[in-house]
C-alpha cells in the first residue's frame, strides 16, 4: 500500500501553497490536507511538482487493483514500447515515460527493492556540489517595464524543463546561456537567450504584458533536471536521487 508520506514534505508544502492552504504546523496534518485537496474536483496542479501527480496516479492503481506483481527496474527497461505502453495505461499514464512508470510503481511498493543506487548519488562531494548549483537556482526577479522579469546573473541555473543551462554570461538584457548536466558540466553549445513578451487578459483591468526568458521559444524558469528530460530536483533529499533510472525518454507523461 502506497503512503502520501512517500512525497517530499516541502513538494506538498507548495502543493497546499498552490491552493491557497496555509500549510499546518504538524506535519501529519499538512499530509491529511494534502490529501483531502487531492480529493477534490477542483484542485489547482498548475507547477506543482511531478512527484505529486506520480503519487496519485499510484494511489489510483492500487485503488482499481490494476498492478498484482511486482517489477525490477531491468525488466522495464526491455520492455518493447507496446508491451510499455500497456503497462503506462494501467497506471493511469497518457505516455510511457520510463522514469514516471518507475516512480509510481515505486509508490506502489510494486517495485523491486533491490535497485543500486547510482554510485555518483552516494558521494559526499555529489551533495556538495549539487547544493552549489541548487543556490544558483535562488534567482529573484527584477523590474522590467511595468511587470518583473528574472534578474539573470553569470553561474544562474535553469530549465525550459528538456534541458539544463547555465548562465555564462549576463549583462543587462543581453544573456547567453551554454547546455550543461545537473552539475554545471557543459553538454552543449553557447546560445544567446531572448526576452518575450506574454499578453494576457485579467478580469476587470483589460489586456497586461508578461515578460519570460526564452530559448528556442520555451520557457525557462529556475531549476534543475536530473538529466535530459529527466525530473526537476528541489534538493539533496529527492526522491529522484535514490533510484537508478538511467534511460532518456520522451517527456510526455
Amino acid at each position: 500500500m502506497t503512503s502520501i508520506t512517500d512525497l517530499y514534505i516541502n513538494h506538498i508544502k507548495k502543493f497546499l501553497e498552490k491552493n491557497s492552504v496555509i500549510p499546518s504546523k504538524s506535519t501529519k496534518e499538512i499530509y491529511d490536507e494534502a490529501f483531502n485537496l487531492m480529493k477534490k474536483n477542483n484542485t489547482n496542479y498548475d507547477e506543482v511538482d511531478i512527484s505529486i501527480i506520480e503519487w496519485m496516479l499510484a494511489y489510483n492503481a492500487i485503488k482499481n487493483n490494476e498492478i498484482n506483481e511486482t517489477y525490477h527496474i531491468d525488466d522495464i527497461i526491455s520492455m518493447t514500447d507496446s508491451q510499455r505502453n500497456e503497462l503506462a495505461k494501467s497506471l493511469g499514464m497518457k505516455g510511457n515515460n520510463i522514469d514516471n512508470v518507475v516512480n509510481i510503481l515505486r509508490f506502489m511498493h510494486k517495485l523491486n527493492s533491490d535497485i543500486n543506487l547510482l554510485p555518483e548519488f552516494k558521494t559526499k562531494d555529489f551533495e556538495q556540489d549539487l547544493n552549489r548549483e541548487l543556490l544558483h537556482t535562488k534567482i529573484v526577479n527584477k523590474k522590467y517595464f511595468s511587470t518583473e522579469i528574472l534578474d539573470l546573473k553569470k553561474d544562474d541555473r535553469l530549465t525550459d524543463g528538456d534541458f539544463n543551462y547555465k548562465v555564462i554570461s549576463a549583462n543587462k538584457n543581453k544573456v547567453t546561456v551554454q547546455k550543461v548536466d545537473i552539475l554545471g558540466n557543459p553538454s552543449g553549445n553557447k546560445t544567446p537567450i531572448s526576452i518575450k513578451k506574454v499578453q494576457y487578459h485579467r478580469r476587470g483591468v483589460g489586456y497586461s504584458n508578461k515578460f519570460y526568458w526564452v530559448i528556442a521559444d520555451k520557457k525557462l524558469i529556475p531549476g534543475l533536471l536530473l538529466y535530459d528530460y529527466g525530473p526537476k530536483i528541489d534538493s539533496i533529499d529527492s526522491i529522484y536521487l535514490k533510484y537508478k533510472t538511467l534511460l532518456i525518454t520522451s517527456p510526455n507523461m
